[in-house]
């Protein structure tokens, strides 16, 4: 055998020959740091499970004894949806602190997070209509626009435009309204799959902003906040704003971002900020918005400095002309249309007001409830052991709550300085809202506030990684302990979305004072004159289950609080109540027993003058709440 060609090798050392080294002296750095801020997250997450957990077995008023006897599964069923949704919330955080990509189980987990949120949803799907008049505002102007081809107040005794009210949401209900008339349960089913579609646009403009993994984590801290879980199921602009917003946002980022002019993302854009703008008022906002953010996106500014026009020509500023042309145009051509119809234009009622007064009073508003709309386990409990009051739910602003107020502040003024739409957007409808807001009370700006959540959560992460950016410079930890508190808003989430669970699932989904109330317009519909005038305190719901029965508001929320703000002496309100059913020539008063405002402030005139009204009909059990009937005698005639 010829060895020659056989090139030596170096002898091979033993295994045992290497020196033992320390298994943590192999790890880099970066490791080590990787392995305590996972290690820090797992910690927390579990707090707060726990925590969350003894909250849940402790709320004693969100079960009763029809569900512990008829629908205890809902509880145990809930429970484990929220561990599941844990558990994906976990595995996306530790992705996120850890610095891991997305894969194939990445891909699984997500589907099996959103479909946890649906099914979450769809067991707190209510089904009960829901005595706010605005639900049944906006079934009527679907009707309105159909019928007569433009808004007006079909309830009201003389017909008027209703050109100050949005019809966004009418116009997405009026092919339900062609195929099922007034029935509002399938009106109901229409937000349930439009909150489908928000929890979509989250995912892909988060996605879009900043990755997969961040995406999934902001969008089920989204879909199960208390309040959009509650809305889902409920005839309102909520969530349809929150559709419309997060769609265009995505939108102009997409028409943004390509090298050519997409005519096909410009008209979608343009569009979607109009239906943003059309569901809701402060939508006006994003209109400003979406102009100075592709004006400052071109180099329109550096070029005016240096005195060249070469700007012109550059494709970010016809996207600037295109979009901002398109808008305006929009704009203006809605105002003159409801101008048109005889009514006042939205541009027309903010021209009227009081700006830096309403700012005033309004921010003093957003101070108070901003930080409890976030973590607003308790606050959407109202109603939670028959307590109606929201004073006992609302806490005062002390250290935590004007800290989470803050770090929030702090997240969108980073936004703005990183040049995002959705910080132009937030601060420029914000600052609408500011104006235009004349309901003065805490939970009802509560509930404007509903529509920022998904950048309210991303701007409290934001705000904390920037605080504490300061000190972590190179923000190794200063990402990590934004997801960590995230954590704590999951399962303060979870504790207000038990009680729109199990008030969903309860025997009798309706007050029995309130059911009387609709029980009443259910028997006026065919016992009452069709041409007869009905003074009610929720005239717009009357008018749908009473089947067109026109009529009004025989005492406004507006008019309470000039009682007791002492303005109107309880004279001047009687004399002024009788004048009005003289003047609108009513036939009936409906006198409800589920607004303590019937009964102590509409009740006394009625007692004052029994020659004026006629019992003719109660309805309801008394003793739990009934409504009565009154024929009105026409004195004036």
């Amino acid at each position: 055998m010829d060895t020659k060609n056989i090139k030596k090798q170096s002898p091979v050392k033993s295994h045992a020959a290497k020196k033992p080294t320390p298994a943590a002296a192999t790890l880099p750095k970066s490791d080590n740091k990787t392995n305590i801020k996972a290690i820090a997250f797992f910690i927390l997450l579990a707090i707060s499970y726990v925590v969350f957990i003894n909250n849940f077995y402790n709320i004693k008023e969100l079960t009763n004894p029809y569900i512990k006897a008829h629908a205890q599964w809902i509880i145990s069923f809930q429970f484990l949806l929220y561990t599941v949704i844990y558990g994906v919330f976990g595995f996306f955080g530790y992705k996120f602190v850890s610095g891991k990509s997305d894969d194939k189980v990445t891909t699984i987990l997500t589907l099996v997070g959103f479909a946890a949120v649906i099914l979450l949803h769809y067991i707190a799907f209510n089904k009960a209509f829901e005595d706010v008049d605005d639900n049944a505002s906006y079934m009527i102007a679907a009707k309105s626009l159909v019928d007569k081809h433009a808004p007006y107040f079909l309830y009201m005794p003389v017909m008027k435009p209703d050109t100050g009210g949005a019809i966004g949401l009418p116009i997405m209900l009026i092919p339900f309204y062609l195929i099922w008339g007034m029935n509002y349960a399938p009106m109901e089913i229409l937000i349930f799959f439009t909150m489908i579609g928000a929890v979509v646009m989250s995912f892909l403009l988060f996605r879009k902003m900043e990755g997969t993994i961040f995406a999934v984590i902001i969008t089920l801290l989204f879909a199960t906040h208390p309040y959009i879980v509650s809305f889902s199921s409920i005839i309102m602009t909520e969530i349809p704003y929150i559709f419309w917003s997060l769609l265009a946002i995505f939108l102009c980022l997409k028409f943004e971002e390509t090298p050519k002019v997409n005519y096909l993302l410009l008209v979608g854009a343009v569009l979607s900020i109009f239906m943003t703008y059309l569901t809701r008022a402060i939508g006006a906002g994003f209109v400003a918005a979406v102009i100075l953010y592709f004006i400052i996106k071109s180099n329109f500014w550096k070029d005016i400095k240096t005195k060249k026009f070469a700007f012109i020509k550059e494709i970010a500023f016809v996207k600037f002309i295109l979009i901002s042309g398109l808008l305006v145009v929009c704009m203006a051509a809605y105002q003159i249309w409801t101008r048109s119809l005889g009514g006042s234009s939205q541009a027309d009622i903010f021209s009227k007001m009081s700006i830096m007064d309403q700012i005033s009073k309004n921010f003093g508003l957003v101070w108070k409830v901003l930080s409890q709309t976030l973590f607003c386990g308790a606050l959407s409990r109202i109603g939670a052991a028959g307590q109606t009051n929201y004073q006992d739910y609302l806490q005062p602003v002390g250290v935590l709550w004007g800290l989470i107020f803050l770090i929030v502040l702090t997240g969108l003024v980073y936004s703005l300085i990183k040049k995002q739409l959705v910080g132009f957007y937030s601060i420029f409808v914000m600052i609408v809202l500011l104006i235009g807001n004349d309901a003065f009370q805490e939970i009802t700006v509560s509930r404007y506030l509903i529509v920022f959540i998904p950048f309210m959560i991303y701007y409290f992460y934001l705000g904390i990684k920037t605080i504490i950016g300061f000190i972590d410079k190179k923000k190794q930890f200063a990402k990590t302990a934004g997801i960590v508190v995230m954590c704590f808003l999951l399962g303060n989430s979870f504790i207000g979305d038990a009680f729109n669970v199990q008030r969903s699932k309860q025997e009798t989904l309706n007050t029995p004072s309130y059911q009387a109330f609709l029980d009443c317009a259910v028997w006026a519909k065919d016992n009452l004159p069709k041409d007869a005038i009905v003074a009610s305190r929720k005239e717009r719901i009357f008018y749908i289950f009473s089947d067109g029965l026109r009529g009004y508001k025989h005492i406004a929320t507006n008019e309470i609080s000039r009682l007791q703000e002492n303005k109107t002496t309880l004279e001047e309100f009687e004399s002024k109540k009788l004048d009005q059913i003289a003047k609108n020539n009513t036939d009936y008063l409906i006198l409800d027993t589920f607004n303590s405002a019937s009964i102590q402030l509409i009740y006394p005139i009625i007692e004052k003058n029994p020659t004026k009204f006629k019992l003719i009909k109660k309805i309801g059990d008394e003793q739990k709440g009934g409504c009565y009937v009154f024929q009105v005698i026409k004195w004036w005639k």
